[in-house]
């Protein structure tokens, strides 16, 4: 996760700043300068993101600290879990 730098959020910033109101090429814009600024100069998305002033007049720093979660992507990992043992203990 790490190695990303943060980008595997793009997606979820993006919706977030289209749910703000933000026309999705103009949120597409200020998400890719973020993004590629991150990528090249090896800097961190999120903290980018954070200094943005376009995207900081749309979305607070709860709302950017939400898309940066990890939770949105881990909030089923326990079924997840609990589906793939459940298929194995009735392959044996």
């Amino acid at each position: 996760l790490q190695a990303t730098r943060g980008l595997i959020f793009s997606g979820q910033l993006l919706l977030a700043l289209t749910d703000a109101g933000v026309a999705r090429e103009t949120a597409y814009d200020w998400v890719q300068r973020n993004a590629m600024k991150a990528w090249d100069e090896g800097g961190d998305f999120k903290s980018l993101v954070s200094a943005d002033k376009d995207i900081t007049a749309k979305l607070s720093a709860e709302q950017i600290a939400k898309v940066f979660s990890l939770d949105t992507y881990l909030r089923n990992v326990d079924a997840i879990f609990a589906r793939v043992f459940a298929l194995q203990n009735r392959e044996r």
